[in-house]
């Protein structure tokens, strides 16, 4: 897993756009062939895997930000070469499918969220698979305090995964951000106790769920004017309809990691 390189995505790349014309649209209309996805869900791992290294110091992150780079280029190449889905009926088979493959390692929870940010996308019109130009380099969140009145950690951790999901402050709905109530809260509290323990490998686990429960249509309808196409899209560009919440939850792990000396017990 560790030895896949971009050389082997970009043949997987050009794999698909090898294969006869007829041949793809038959097989998007019938039955998805996961075998040129694959490999693009073991390297969504593995990208995953270098933000919950022990030491993740400079090297670390160059790595991670390069590797997550070519990988979701890689996959969205592909994923446009295969024809992976383009309608709701496609990409609901296209889940189900996906949701057999031992190496997926989704919950069902995941999965529903995923056709949940599909079905978003496809009423605001925007495609599924996104142009493999828009697909740049990550950006990790970078938290500053305010000057003197350090806010408390829930308020850190809210910045990080808004920033995560690139939700600006002037998005949100006058005097309101993240909704902290019911599940969200306790989730929060547990990605900060976990974050004091540096338990990235939980902490990992514990983001995934975050990101099933904060990105939901009733949330992502109350953001301001064009944000909301933005969000979607920024989504779509993070591969979300295609590998499930991995490289997603890579980020906001990574996110995290660069801001805990921000926190009170950093």
């Amino acid at each position: 897993m560790t030895g896949l390189t971009r050389r082997r995505l970009l043949a997987t790349a050009f794999a698909a756009a090898a294969l006869p014309v007829a041949a793809r649209a038959q097989d998007a209309q019938d039955e998805f062939s996961y075998d040129g996805i694959l490999p693009f869900l073991w390297d969504a791992h593995v990208v995953r895997d270098l933000v919950l290294l022990s030491d993740m110091g400079e090297e670390q992150t160059i790595r991670y930000v390069g590797r997550d780079f070519h990988s979701r280029t890689g996959l969205v190449a592909a994923a446009r070469l295969m024809g992976a889905f383009e309608t709701r009926q496609q990409a609901t088979r296209y889940l189900e499918g996906l949701s057999q493959v031992d190496e997926a390692q989704f919950s069902p929870e995941a999965m529903a969220s995923q056709m949940k940010v599909i079905e978003e996308l496809l009423r605001t019109n925007l495609p599924l698979i996104p142009r493999t130009g828009s697909v740049q380099p990550v950006r990790l969140a970078l938290v500053e305090p305010p000057p003197f009145v350090p806010p408390e950690d829930r308020a850190i951790l809210a910045r990080i995964i808004a920033d995560t999901l690139e939700i600006h402050p002037e998005d949100l709905p006058e005097g309101e951000a993240l909704d902290n109530s019911g599940e969200l809260t306790e989730l929060l509290d547990e990605l900060l106790a976990l974050t004091r323990d540096e338990e990235w490998n939980a902490l990992s686990d514990r983001a995934e769920r975050l990101l099933v429960v904060a990105v939901v249509p009733d949330r992502i309808a109350t953001l301001r004017g064009p944000a909301r196409p933005r969000v979607l899209y920024n989504l779509a560009v993070a591969c979300v309809p295609l590998i499930g919440w991995t490289y997603m939850t890579a980020r906001l792990v990574a996110g995290i990691r660069r801001n805990r000396h921000r926190f009170s017990f950093g």
